[in-house]
């Protein structure tokens, strides 16, 4: 059979060697975990992104609506002086 005392002396060496390396796992974990709670939609999508923000968004796509009208009025302009 086992030696029950001997089985004893190795499990108990073996859980205090283990304690240290549980424990860093444990801290590196809260660590990590803490990481992804403070994470924002800022970091996950980029910024031209519709799901950045809808403000954003449609702000930018308004932006972006302006300068193409006015990019066709130019060349609409151009096209006539053509003529």
């Amino acid at each position: 059979m086992v030696n029950t005392p001997k089985l004893k002396e190795k499990i108990a060496g073996d859980s205090n060697s283990l304690t240290p390396t549980l424990e860093n796992f444990a801290r590196m974990y809260q660590q990590m975990a803490a990481g992804l709670l403070s994470m924002s939609l800022d970091k996950l999508i980029p910024p031209g992104h519709p799901l950045y923000s809808k403000e954003n968004s449609i702000t930018l796509l308004k932006e972006e609506k302006e300068k193409i009208l006015k990019e066709n009025l130019e060349l609409k302009k151009k096209l006539e002086n053509k003529k």
